[in-house]
């Protein structure tokens, strides 16, 4: 790290107030330099007032705590981009230079200023005290999109969860690139994630949405506990491991993330020091691996509909269908998956873009040749709906996540067989639905 920004002293010809907007500048950088490096959980006022260069004193005669700073730089940091997205816009007619512009616009902010992007879109969206700033400049870009679509010369309105699912799949790609260090391939993708958005962009969207699938609960979760058979000492730690995923499992959605604590683990367990140890290294490593049990259980029924004689486009509505009827009928899980997983920080941020780089992988692998849109484009299909699906949850809205399936279904059809082919698949299974309901 460097010792510090470069200090501005009053001299004639330089008013003590740019010597004020220059020290406030040195500290919204410091902010974005060390947040990116080391998280916000390891900022000191202290460590930024040295980054930047400036007394704690002057910290304090600006700001009331690091926490307001990091708010402030933060919101510098998304209004920067927003001006950008809108300033793009401004210079095309037509829905899809207004598309396209809003898209390249959002990369190119991110690809010139890693380090910033990297404060915005990771280490703000990690349980840290930008959380529902995000979440308010995430509306904010949905709107920007919204209003480029409305004032094109060729205009359409796009349904609220459509909108929501293309900015996170726009974001989700900028956010895994970032992790991986290698956003200048975002610009390379430029192409790729615009020909994406613009798929969804389209009238057709409407016919996804207005109807409410009307799901009736199934069975609840529920972990298996059967081991597979193996010899007498691997069975019982393997017995033991399952046991312990189930019991944090229900943990963290009954009490939450920040309640699991290895005593609490092992009294609840049962179960000694040295044999948790034995299992897992930490808390952390013990919460995601029963986050991903977790997944592999919902996901199950889901996938087995994959390999059904109907075409492609039917075995993925049906297979979201499965999946939103899971998640809907039991709130533990959704509250673990889209509630407490991002709490646990920067390593659930990976197991997230892990998980949705996987599933991309297996519905591209799935799809016919003539139907397989690109890698970026699908994971970013992907990471909006999944999106969709942690709204819901946030917002208590788990037992209507049924509801999501023919905005969802469209989210990952479009781009691969065409906005309107998409919402055909999803009325005729809609129908489909209602009339065996009926009969």
């Amino acid at each position: 790290m460097r010792d510090g920004f470069r200090k501005l002293k009053p001299r004639p010809g330089q008013a003590g107030r740019g010597v004020a907007e220059h020290q406030r500048a040195r500290i919204h950088a410091a902010v974005i330099e060390l947040a990116q490096k080391e998280g916000y959980r390891a900022l000191t006022v202290t460590g930024i007032a040295r980054t930047a260069g400036v007394a704690n004193r002057t910290f304090y005669e600006n700001f009331q705590s690091k926490e307001d700073c990091f708010l402030e730089t933060y919101d510098l940091v998304t209004r920067a981009a927003a001006r950008g997205v809108l300033a793009a816009q401004r210079h095309e007619t037509h829905l899809r230079g207004k598309v396209r512009a809003t898209v390249l616009a959002f990369v190119r902010a991110v690809a010139r200023n890693p380090q910033a992007a990297r404060m915005a879109l990771i280490e703000a969206a990690e349980d840290g005290p930008a959380v529902e700033r995000v979440r308010h400049s995430t509306g904010l870009f949905e709107a920007l999109l919204a209003e480029g679509c409305k004032s094109a010369s060729d205009s359409i309105q796009l349904p609220p969860v459509v909108l929501r699912g293309t900015i996170a799949g726009i974001v989700h790609l900028a956010r895994v690139r970032l992790l991986a260090g290698v956003e200048d391939e975002l610009v390379a993708e430029e192409p790729q994630l615009a020909e994406w958005a613009l798929s969804l962009c389209s009238p057709a969207a409407g016919r996804t949405c207005p109807s409410v699938d009307a799901i009736s609960p199934k069975r609840r979760f529920a972990f298996r506990t059967e081991p597979p058979p193996r010899a007498t000492e691997e069975l019982l730690l393997v017995s033991e491991r399952e046991m312990i995923l189930r019991t944090v499992g229900k943990l963290a959605a009954r009490e939450g993330y920040a309640a699991l604590t290895v005593p609490r683990i092992r009294n609840s367990v049962g179960i000694s020091r040295r044999r948790f140890e034995q299992n897992f290294e930490g808390v952390d490593d013990c919460f995601l691996s029963a986050v991903e049990a977790c997944m592999d259980r919902v996901l199950e029924g889901s996938t087995e509909t994959l390999h059904e004689a109907a075409e492609w486009p039917t075995r993925l509505y049906r297979g979201l269908m499965a999946l939103c009827r899971r998640l809907g009928e039991d709130r533990a899980i959704s509250r673990l998956l889209f509630v407490e997983l991002p709490k646990a920080g920067r390593q659930a941020t990976r197991w997230r873009a892990g998980v949705i780089a996987k599933l991309s992988a297996e519905l591209h692998a799935a799809a016919p040749s003539d139907s397989q849109p690109p890698l970026p484009a699908l994971e970013a299909s992907t990471a909006g709906v999944w999106s969709l699906l942690e709204f819901y949850a946030l917002n208590g809205r788990t037992r209507q996540i049924p509801q999501l399936i023919g905005p969802a279904a469209y989210l990952m059809l479009a781009p691969a067989i065409g906005a309107e082919a998409a919402a055909d698949v999803v009325q005729e299974e809609r129908g489909l639905k209602t009339a065996l309901a009926r009969a």
